[in-house]
C-alpha cells in the first residue's frame, strides 16, 4: 500500500492532472490532499472520491460540489500501525498541535519537507503548482519510507524511515 501526499494545488488542473496520473500509474491506495484545492481542481478529484481524504485550507470556499469529504480543519488517519494527522497549517501547525500523532501532514508554505523528531514525523508536500523552493512536490507514504519527491524528475529530495 502506498500513500500520495499533495497540498496546494490552487486549481492549477495541469499538475493536478499530472498527479493524478502518477497515483494511476504507480497505484497509490489513498490520495491525502492537504487543503487550497481550488474550484477547478474538484472535478478532476471527484471520480476518485473513495480514495480521498482531504482537509479545508485558507483558500477553500466552493467545497459543496465534491463528491469526498473536506469540510474540516484537521483529519486522522491510522495506516502502518501509525496515527497521521492531516491538516492545511493556518489553524494547526506541529508546533500548536497538542494531541498525540506519529505522523503530522501539513501544507499552506509551499515548500516541502520532512523532519524527524524523536520517533514522530513532521511533513509538508509543498505545492505541485506553486512552489515556493522551485520543486513541484508530492509526498509518498509506504510501509518503510515517506518520500519527498519531485512530480516533474521523480527524484526522492528527501527519504525518512518510518
Amino acid at each position: 500500500m502506498k500513500i500520495m501526499v499533495i497540498s496546494d494545488t490552487h486549481g492549477d488542473t495541469i499538475y493536478l492532472r499530472k498527479a493524478l496520473d502518477k497515483f494511476l500509474i504507480d497505484e497509490y491506495s489513498k490520495l491525502y490532499h492537504l487543503g487550497d484545492i481550488g474550484s477547478s481542481s474538484i472535478d478532476l478529484l471527484n471520480p476518485f472520491a473513495n480514495k480521498i481524504k482531504a482537509v479545508r485550507g485558507n483558500n477553500d470556499y466552493d467545497f459543496e460540489k465534491a463528491k469526498f469529504s473536506f469540510d474540516k480543519y484537521v483529519d486522522f488517519d491510522y495506516v502502518f500501525n501509525k496515527l497521521i494527522v492531516l491538516t492545511h497549517g493556518h489553524y494547526y501547525s506541529p508546533y500548536t498541535y497538542n494531541n498525540p500523532y506519529d505522523i503530522f501532514l501539513y501544507g499552506h508554505t509551499h515548500v516541502g519537507l520532512i523532519n524527524k523528531v524523536g520517533n514522530k514525523i513532521i511533513a509538508c508536500p509543498g505545492s505541485i503548482s506553486l512552489p515556493r523552493d522551485n520543486n513541484h512536490s508530492f509526498i509518498e507514504i509506504n510501509e518503510n519510507y515517506i518520500k519527498l519527491i519531485d512530480i516533474n524528475s521523480n527524484k526522492v529530495l528527501i527519504s525518512v524511515k518510518l
